[in-house]
């Protein structure tokens, strides 16, 4: 087992500061198992699939939602 695992830095996301937002809000609500690129993907799917739009920006609502919806994927 790792004793630790280096988080990739935040940047290169298509909306840095949004996902900076977004990610902030996931690590303070629960514990992600996936990458940090893999949330932007899953967050972009999430927009499209609920609300026909390419990128919203997320407040609490939207990422309480988004945390819900998250939580019912499997991979």
């Amino acid at each position: 087992m790792k004793a630790y695992t280096k988080f990739k830095p935040r940047e290169g996301f298509t909306y840095p500061k949004d996902m900076a937002k977004i990610l902030d809000y996931l690590n303070a609500n629960g514990k992600l198992y996936i990458q940090e690129d893999t949330v932007e993907t899953m967050y972009f799917r999430f927009c499209d699939e609920k609300y026909s739009a390419g990128w919203i920006t997320p407040h609490n609502e939207i990422l309480a939602e988004f945390a819900d919806w998250l939580a019912d994927l499997d991979f």
